[in-house]
């Protein structure tokens, strides 16, 4: 449900992997130097765009990019995928090449032997948007491909950000990008990471942009870490033509309003459904309870279907069609949803926001295209909260942003003065939550029976809460698959959630361990911390060149009672810990009484960006964790 991403990105990934020359060259593979090849699973041996403007509404970019694939972690490479469209992006040229390891072409591909489908047709209902795609590959290693494509785009809008490196196990002979527009039609641009920067040179009333890079090594990504090492350059225009509508696009605001304009007359419901909505809510007095009813009637009315139509896939449905057809994509459901709570009187902003793992962070001072999805944004007239409202999913509570989706990012909210950004909710150690309650009884042969209570909040259980609502089945498989026990079996099970604002999902269970404790003459060796075991260390970093960055954040207790078999006591038990950094908290305590023992864990971890100075602390915190984790006690049988 969750791909959703706009046609934008599909071009932007092709813009970054396919381009042109009319020049030939020599793909031999022994040309390459050896420093290139060091650490690389592919070489980029050419990789050249020209983008070039003829007017605001006929753009033609040719691109060429040719790839010395050494394994087969590169052959996803020997794939390229061109986006189009039925009004906006046209296809003019593609070809594809094969060479062997002498450089010696044994292949060719013409455009009618590229696969053509549409580029959303797992998710989506109607679409003007598609994809042709090409695969050229070789029995032996290496092996060099090549694309060529020409396309014409019917806006500025297009016009593409360029990557010089795409990948840190990539090496690049050559990479070139040109841009060339009529001196009345300027583009903006930045520049990251670049050792020589672009020239800009004007004539006959055309400025002309220019950028290379030469000889950029494949490298090791520095673990941990937030910044974006990658040679890259940003590119935008400052206005642009898309179907007869004229955009600034020199500031958010501005673009802000072109967006926000693509909504007007798009808001109206049919009086019934107001009424009905005016009904729903009319004996609830605390608005966020109101605003909660209504989301709750748009999920239980609605479903998502993604409808990639419109001015450029960028225009919502009317809410009246989504009030009539029962679904939409995340622009028609967002749009449907401000229009319901309209009905009762009730102030909402459409949000852009880019969704996913990866957080995009808007540059202030630099608008450009770079959201996939919309969402909701509902200030309370208090002004002391905000409801943030995600209208594609119809199993969370009002005011829930899914943590690794939309949550902890920036998102820029359509208001009447026009784009605006703000800040979706952050979820931190105080919120993602995890609680396990277990009860043991141990045998004397070393096999268990346990029952076992787990919650989690927030970011800690969303792969719970979704499993809430699924099979039996497929509730019994996901527990087999992620509880680190020794060999179990899974006897009765009860999964189910609490839908609010932080989320709840509850696990109980029954299992029966075969092997829970090693049996050695009168002795069982036992290792208490039983589900919640640190098993991750990062990555050893000699000479860490940028800060820490710790996406994580949560709060984890464990409290494990074991019953002791009879005649059976602790011999040995390790001290309880207590460590304390800048990163987090971790506390252990081993409680003995009578025939049973008590194993209480807390860790706490936190996000944030810390000092590179720090790193070895956060190395040695792991390493103190995981040997606290895997620590054992041993119980012996006194008769």
């Amino acid at each position: 449900m969750k791909k959703i991403y706009t046609f934008l990105l599909l071009c932007f990934v092709f813009q970054i992997q396919v381009r042109w020359t009319a020049t030939a060259q020599n793909f031999a593979v022994k040309l390459i130097a050896d420093s290139l090849q060091k650490d690389a699973n592919a070489v980029v041996r050419i990789d050249e765009g020209i983008f070039t403007v003829h007017s605001p509404t006929k753009c033609i970019f040719k691109t060429r990019i040719a790839y010395t694939i050494f394994n087969e972690k590169a052959t996803k490479y020997a794939t390229k995928y061109v986006g189009y469209d039925k009004k906006f992006i046209f296809i003019k040229s593609l070809k594809a090449y094969l060479y062997d390891a002498n450089g010696k072409k044994v292949r060719t591909l013409y455009e009618e032997d590229f696969k053509d489908e549409s580029a959303i047709s797992d998710i989506s209902l109607h679409e003007d948007d598609r994809v042709k795609s090409g695969t050229l590959t070789y029995p032996t290693y290496p092996y060099t491909v090549e694309f060529l494509a020409e396309i014409e785009y019917k806006s500025m809008l297009y016009v593409s950000d360029w990557w010089f490196q795409g990948d840190s196990k990539m090496a690049v002979e050559k990479s070139t990008y040109q841009i060339s527009t009529p001196t009345n039609l300027p583009i903006r641009y930045q520049e990251h990471c670049l050792t020589q920067k672009g020239t800009v040179s004007t004539e006959n009333n055309i400025n002309n942009y220019f950028w290379e890079q030469n000889n950029i090594k494949a490298f090791e990504v520095e673990p941990m870490s937030k910044k974006n090492s990658y040679p890259y350059l940003r590119v935008a225009t400052q206005q642009f033509e898309l179907d007869g509508h004229h955009v600034d696009m020199t500031t958010w605001l501005e673009f802000g309003k072109w967006r926000k304009k693509l909504c007007e007359g798009r808001e109206e419901l049919p009086e019934e459904t107001k009424q009905h909505i005016r009904n729903l809510v009319q004996n609830i007095d605390k608005e966020e309870e109101k605003i909660a009813k209504i989301y709750e009637y748009m999920q239980a009315k609605t479903r998502y279907v993604s409808i990639q139509l419109g001015i450029g896939g960028f225009q919502p449905f009317p809410a009246e069609f989504v009030d009539k057809k029962g679904f939409g994509d995340c622009k028609a459901l967002s749009n449907y949803t401000k229009s319901l709570l309209k009905a009762a009187d009730i102030e909402a902003h459409y949000t852009l926001i880019y969704a996913g793992d990866r957080k995009v962070p808007i540059e202030p001072k630099f608008p450009d295209m770079q959201f996939n999805h919309a969402i909701l944004c509902v200030p309370l007239t208090s002004k002391k909260d905000t409801i943030w409202l995600e209208c594609t999913q119809q199993q969370e509570a009002a005011g829930y942003m899914a943590g690794n989706f939309t949550g902890n990012r920036q998102a820029l909210l359509l208001t009447d003065e026009g784009g605006i950004i703000a800040n979706t909710p952050t979820y931190t150690h105080k919120e993602n939550l995890q609680n396990r309650h277990v009860k043991v009884d141990l045998a004397a042969d070393g096999s268990a029976k346990a029952q076992i209570y787990n919650s989690y909040q927030a970011m800690e259980g969303e792969m719970q809460y979704w499993y809430a609502d699924k099979s039996t089945e497929m509730q019994r498989n996901m527990v087999l698959e992620n509880w680190e026990l020794p060999t179990f079996e899974l006897g009765e099970l009860k999964i189910w959630k609490e839908k609010k604002r932080l989320p709840i999902t509850h696990e109980q269970a029954e299992v029966t361990i075969g092997k829970l404790a090693t049996v050695s003459g009168k002795r069982l060796f036992f290792q208490p911390n039983l589900l919640s075991k640190l098993t991750n260390f990062p990555t050893t970093a000699a000479n860490k060149t940028q800060d820490v960055y710790i996406t994580d954040s949560f709060t984890q207790t464990d409290s494990i009672t074991i019953n002791l078999p009879e005649n059976f006591h602790v011999e040995s038990k390790p001290e309880g810990l207590s460590y304390k950094t800048v990163f987090g908290e971790y506390e252990t305590q081993l409680i003995v009484k009578e025939n049973k023992m008590i194993y209480v864990r807390k860790f706490v971890y936190f996000g944030g960006t810390f000092p590179k100075e720090k790193y070895a602390e956060l190395l040695d915190f792991h390493k103190k964790i995981i040997k606290a984790d895997a620590a054992k006690v041993v119980f012996v049988n006194k008769t």
